[in-house]
């Protein structure tokens, strides 16, 4: 079994510690946080799922997993099948 150790509030900043073991407790706890301390959460995790995901993209091109989209848009741009980035955002 995995334990999180949950924090919450029960009063003016008086905090209970207990431990935390499904999604569904995580979920409860954070709806116990302040909207201060929410925001400051998701920006955390936002920054963790950025940080996952690069780390994700590092392993994938250390592992060749992206090789042959490389090679596939090495190729579109050799052909002239591509635009300039500034072009399409332009586009919009």
């Amino acid at each position: 079994m995995v334990w999180r150790l949950r924090i919450y509030r029960t009063g003016s900043q008086q905090y209970n510690v207990s431990l935390v073991s499904t999604v569904t407790e995580i979920q409860e706890a954070i709806t116990r946080l302040s909207a201060a301390e929410q925001r400051q959460l998701a920006r955390w995790f936002e920054e963790a799922l950025e940080d996952a995901w690069d780390n994700q993209i590092e392993e994938d091109v250390k592992a060749g997993r992206l090789n042959d989209l490389i090679a596939q848009a090495e190729a579109d741009i050799a052909a002239g099948r591509v635009k300039p980035v500034d072009e399409v955002l332009g586009d919009r």
